[in-house]
């Protein structure tokens, strides 16, 4: 069974699923695309702390319009959903899912995540394929958390995103690399998995799928670009009025529980 080479984030994905009679799969046009492991009741936490953080490793999405997926494989693994492909490529699992979700049965990226190279069909569709995958994992016999989440076209404000870290929830954000600021315009989605406030203002830490390094000097980063800084492979910190504006931000994905 072909395996990516795992030093190269933009090769062909492993084939294959696990149960792959059991899987089917499929997904915005999303194309360049904790503290309490299961989550905490946000509403409950009236006044968030001045910083939380979750402890989400970046992954770098395999092809060029698979941000979708990387994103999704990062809240999935945070909760605790199992790996369901069966060559050990999480990322080619959650395709699987998603092709189930969209296409039902029997479709090809059900057997080789490749045929699936595709760009997802918005906010909504992330929603269902995190909802489904934990679904799909006890269909194929393992023991897994099934998630709710709810998504929502337009940006977070800044309580509602520090409630929600500071709640053992990441939040997914769809942004534009052009900064334009409408749900129906956003081409990519990153994960949003810690904030700090102090008197120079709300600095979030970014989960960003995307290796710009792979394709652009880091004079062309769009986080450099904007004022924020590398945390390292996939990660950056960035002030969250600079984040919204640059990166157009105009709907999420949040009250994600487990």
């Amino acid at each position: 069974m072909h395996q990516p080479n795992p030093v190269d984030p933009l090769s062909a994905p492993a084939r294959g699923v696990r149960s792959a009679g059991a899987w089917r799969s499929g997904v915005l046009v999303f194309g360049l695309c904790g503290l309490l492991v299961g989550g905490c009741d946000s509403e409950a936490i009236e006044q968030p702390p001045d910083a939380a953080s979750l402890q989400i490793d970046p992954v770098l999405q395999q092809t060029e319009v698979w941000c979708w997926a990387a994103t999704v494989e990062m809240v999935l693994r945070h909760f605790g959903l199992p790996n369901l492909n069966e060559g050990g490529n999480y990322q080619c699992g959650v395709v699987a899912v998603y092709a189930l979700v969209r296409y039902g049965a029997g479709h090809p990226c059900t057997f080789d995540c490749r045929e699936c190279e595709e760009p997802i069909n918005g906010m909504p569709a992330i929603e269902a394929l995190v909802e489904q995958y934990g679904r799909e994992a006890r269909r194929a016999g393992l023991s897994s958390p099934i998630l709710s989440a709810a998504s929502v076209p337009r940006r977070l404000t800044a309580l509602e995103l520090m409630r929600e870290i500071a709640g053992g929830s990441p939040v997914v954000a769809a942004v534009s690399f052009d900064g334009t600021a409408f749900p129906e315009a956003n081409d990519h989605v990153v994960v949003l998995t810690a904030y700090s406030t102090s008197s120079d203002g709300t600095f979030l830490t970014v989960n960003d799928p995307y290796p710009y390094d792979r394709f652009a000097p880091a004079s062309e980063n769009p986080y450099i670009g904007a004022g924020g800084r590398s945390l390292g492979a996939g990660q950056y910190e960035i002030e969250l009025q600079a984040f919204a504006a640059r990166f157009g931000w105009a709907g999420s994905l949040y009250r994600i529980r487990g």
